[in-house]
């Protein structure tokens, strides 16, 4: 049984499937980060929105003008 375990554990397949899994974690977890921090405009909501709602621009342009 150890020696099946072993020679299942050491197979290039089980390895790629293993990193796949992890790079697959690792972009949803920055995905999430990003939703939760709003650093950046994820799904382009934002720029739906104005492009909604022209007048939010403009407001938005003259607040930071001044």
């Amino acid at each position: 049984m150890k020696k099946y375990l072993k020679t299942i554990l050491n197979h290039p397949v089980t390895h790629f499937n293993i990193l796949s899994i992890g790079l697959l974690i690792m972009i949803q977890t920055l995905h999430n980060h990003a939703h939760h921090t709003v650093e950046s405009d994820v799904h382009g909501y934002v720029r739906k929105t104005f492009r909604e709602n022209p007048e939010l621009v403009k407001s938005i342009c003259r607040d930071l003008d001044e």
